[in-house]
C-alpha cells in the first residue's frame, strides 16, 4: 500500500528538558511500522543543546522553537501546525513500541472513534523494559466523562485523536493558563463530547522520574483547583449538570485548600518540603472520596450490566 493511501498521523512532541531521553523518544516514533507520520518536535524554549538530536534526525521531523509557555501552549503549537488526519502526543521521556500508531489506527478507523487511548507500563530510569507497573485500561472507554473527574488511567503518550475533531473546534485545546493539569482538562472537554476507544495492550512506556507531577500533592491541589474554575464552577455549562454532588464537593475542597496554602507559600512562611507535607494532609479527603465516588459508580453500573 503506498503512503498517500493510509492516513496521515502527526505526532507531537514539546520538549524543555532532558535531551538524552528525547533522543529515545524521537527514536521510537521515527521507528513506527506505521510509516505515513510527520512528528512535530516543539522546542518550549528550553536552556539545553537539541542540535545533537535535530541532526540525527534530520529530514524526520519538523522542528518549530517557542518561548518557554508550558506544555499546554508547546502542544497545542504542534496542533496548529500538524497536517495529519490523526493527532498522537509523545512526551519527550516516554517512549513507543514500534506498533503503537498502527494498533491503535487500526482500532480507532474500524470503530471511526474520535479518540482512543493505550495501555500503558511505568518505568524508572534508563531501560523501558523494566516495568514496575502495568496499567489495565480496558475498563476506560465509552463515556468516560465523570470519571476524567475522579480516576482515570489516561496518559497524554497513550491518546491520539482525530484531526477534525480539533480543526472543527478551534476551542478545543490545552488550557495555557495552566502549567500542571492542562492535559486532565483536555480529556473532560474531549469526554463530554466524545466517547473513547482503548487498546488494552500496553503500547507506550511512561518514564517515572523524581519530579513527576501527578506524584506531588501540591501539584494535585494546584491543577484540580484551576479545573474547578475553569470547568466544575461554571453551572452555566451543559455538560457540568452531569457533575454529582460528591465529585463538586472533592473539587470545591481542593480549590479551598488551594487558596490556603498559596497564602502559606509565600516567601519566609514555609519552606517547599512543608508545603508539600500540608498539601498532602489537605488533598487526603477530597482523594479519598473522588476514589470511592468513582468505586461505587463502577460496581453500579456492574450491577447494570445484563
Amino acid at each position: 500500500m503506498k503512503e498517500h493511501d493510509v492516513p496521515k498521523v502527526s505526532v507531537i512532541i514539546p520538549f524543555y528538558a532532558g535531551a538524552d531521553w528525547l533522543e529515545e523518544a524521537v527514536g521510537s516514533a521515527v521507528g513506527q511500522t506505521h510509516e505515513n507520520t510527520e512528528i512535530i518536535l516543539v522546542n518550549d524554549g528550553s536552556p539545553e543543546d537539541v542540535a545533537g538530536v535535530l541532526d540525527r534526525f534530520a529530514g524526520k521531523i519538523r522542528y518549530f522553537h517557542k518561548d518557554n509557555g508550558g506544555p499546554g501552549s508547546a502542544r497545542n503549537l504542534g496542533i496548529e501546525n500538524a497536517v495529519g488526519e490523526f493527532v498522537a502526543f509523545l512526551d519527550s521521556d516516554d517512549v513507543w513500541e514500534e506498533r503503537k500508531i498502527e494498533k491503535q489506527l487500526g482500532l480507532m478507523t474500524a470503530m471511526g472513534a474520535a479518540w482512543s487511548h493505550t495501555g500503558y507500563a511505568l518505568f524508572r530510569g534508563g531501560n523501558p523494559r523494566r516495568a514496575e507497573k502495568t496499567v489495565d485500561v480496558s475498563a476506560c472507554r465509552g463515556d468516560v466523562f465523570l470519571r476524567c473527574f475522579r480516576s482515570a488511567p489516561i496518559a497524554t503518550p497513550c491518546v491520539m485523536i482525530r484531526a477534525d475533531v480539533l480543526r472543527q473546534r478551534p476551542a478545543l485545546r490545552f488550557s495555557e493558563k495552566m502549567r500542571y493539569g492542562q492535559d486532565s482538562l483536555f480529556w473532560i472537554n474531549l469526554a463530554a463530547r466524545y466517547p473513547l476507544a482503548a487498546v488494552p495492550e500496553v503500547l507506550t512506556r511512561v518514564r517515572i522520574r523524581g519530579g513527576n507531577a501527578a506524584r506531588r500533592a501540591r501539584v494535585q491541589l494546584q491543577a484540580k483547583a484551576q479545573i474547578w474554575e475553569e470547568f466544575v464552577r461554571d453551572r452555566a455549562r451543559p455538560e457540568a449538570v452531569r457533575i454529582d454532588g460528591a465529585t463538586r464537593l472533592g473539587y470545591r475542597m481542593c480549590h479551598r485548600a488551594d487558596a490556603a496554602v498559596k497564602r502559606l507559600e509565600r516567601p519566609g512562611r514555609l519552606p517547599k518540603s512543608a508545603v508539600e507535607i500540608l498539601s498532602r494532609f489537605l488533598y487526603a479527603f477530597p482523594y479519598v472520596l473522588l476514589k470511592l465516588r468513582e468505586v461505587f459508580s463502577v460496581r453500579a453500573g456492574r450491577r447494570r450490566t445484563p
